[in-house]
């Protein structure tokens, strides 16, 4: 554009000389593009098979989960989600307690929400409060904190029905943090055929 605009002011081979190296440089940037478009190519299917691998690994190793009255029990994994951040886990020979599912599409601004984890790797069964703030795509936005641990950990209301899972939060400069959960209903979605639903 610069050169179309000087044009008018230039000698006719001044302005061939820029124009010819104008477009050498444009040659060196569609081959440039071309190989960062290869390389790009390259990467994404090398992570792919990557992803493939850890799932394929993560599928065929046990987990230790530990209990409140510090229980420690193995479990398996059953199926890994396409779409979510979950994973669905089989305790190996106990009957699992469970929390009642809620409605997560009948919440209301300002619903006391609480999230439970462990966070920072040694604070367990810890209870954060907050509200329901509102949605952020297919996500349940709360201000409950969720601290790195509490991934996974339940949403519950004031009732005690599970209404998400907690999935991650959300640090920017001057926000303190926002935190997000998976809708039960989606996880039932994902994985009702494998627990009778």
């Amino acid at each position: 554009a610069q050169l179309r605009r000087q044009r008018s002011s230039m000698q006719q081979d001044e302005y061939r000389h820029w124009k010819n190296k104008l477009e050498q440089q444009e040659e060196v940037l569609r081959q440039r593009r071309y190989q960062f478009e290869e390389q790009r190519r390259q990467f994404d299917e090398a992570y792919e098979q990557y992803e493939q691998r850890l799932l394929n690994e993560l599928s065929q190793s046990g987990f230790t989960v530990v209990l409140a009255d510090k229980t420690e029990l193995q479990a398996e994994i059953v199926i890994i989600s396409e779409n979510k951040d979950l994973a669905l886990l089989r305790l190996k020979g106990y009957k699992t307690p469970f929390i009642p599912g809620g409605n997560a599409n009948g919440l209301h601004h300002g619903q006391p929400l609480y999230a439970i984890g462990s966070p920072l790797g040694g604070m367990d069964h810890t209870v954060t409060s907050g509200i329901f703030s509102g949605r952020s795509s297919d996500l349940i936005q709360t201000s409950a904190q969720i601290s790195p641990g509490n991934s996974g950990g339940p949403l519950i209301t004031e009732g005690g029905q599970v209404i998400g899972v907690n999935t991650l939060k959300v640090v920017s400069f001057g926000v303190e943090g926002v935190g997000f959960a998976i809708p039960i209903h989606d996880v039932m979605t994902e994985f009702g055929a494998y627990i009778g639903i």
